[in-house]
């Protein structure tokens, strides 16, 4: 399966065309997934993605996606500069 967007450039009159290539579709789960996938802009391959597996619904918790644990996960794994604006503010809580 290919998807297909004609894009406008901003800096020439000329247009982008993108093109997603889904392949190597397998069974997971009970649904045909593709497990490469291609990006192609104006006819060039500028990214393409291999997948070993995938996990449809795998039981997350109601509160996995609410932005308290989002916050929460990028404060363990996000940037330096998130991190010690986190600890700032926990700090600044502390002295309150």
């Amino acid at each position: 399966m290919r998807t297909v967007v004609t894009l406008a450039d901003d800096t020439s009159p000329d247009r982008s065309v993108e093109t997603h290539i889904y392949t190597n579709y397998q069974l997971m789960d009970g649904v045909q997934t593709p497990l490469q996938i291609t990006l192609e802009r104006n006819g060039r391959r500028v990214n393409q993605v291999f997948f070993q597996s995938c996990k449809y619904n795998p039981g997350f918790s109601e509160d996995f996606f609410t932005k308290a644990a989002l916050d929460k996960r990028f404060s363990e794994v996000g940037s330096k500069k998130y991190k010690d604006e986190k600890k700032r503010e926990k700090e600044a809580e502390k002295d309150n």
